[in-house]
């Protein structure tokens, strides 16, 4: 009985931890100047009112990209690069920003509900705390 123990427990962590890789990494999920919904994943692209919703972007440069009025609900962007990007409008539901620089962010309206911010730089470059950014 005990082996079998030992095999299922062996098994769940397994399964918890598959699919993890890029949880983490900071090797870009797309290359640069890849188009994702219409929007180019590059630097000041213009990604207004983009669905990205879902999407893995993690560790990719929009640093000022206009994703103004865009669906983030559920998107990947782990280490993001988002410095001065015109977040005005957007959906950020559920978003993952775990260690994404926003510095210099704008984030009017923005809304920003269940967001992971952990280790997240916020737009007036301060570090967030508990999930959230002042101001923001």
């Amino acid at each position: 009985m005990l082996n079998y123990k030992v095999l299922a427990a062996t098994a769940v962590g397994m399964l918890a931890f598959s699919g993890c890789a890029s949880i983490g990494s900071q090797t870009p999920s797309v290359q640069e100047g890849t188009v994702v919904a219409g929007c180019r994943v590059e630097p000041n692209s213009n990604c207004r009112g983009a669905n990205l919703a879902g999407a893995d972007l993690h560790a990719a440069n929009l640093s000022g990209a206009d994703l103004q009025g865009a669906n983030l609900e559920g998107t990947n962007l782990d280490g993001a690069n988002l410095t001065n990007a015109n977040l005005n409008g957007a959906k950020v539901w559920y978003t993952n920003l775990q260690g994404a620089d926003l510095t210099g962010a704008t984030t009017v309206r923005a809304e920003f509900a269940n967001a992971n911010l952990i280790n997240a730089t916020c737009p007036d470059g301060s570090k967030a705390r508990n999930s959230l950014c002042p101001n923001t």
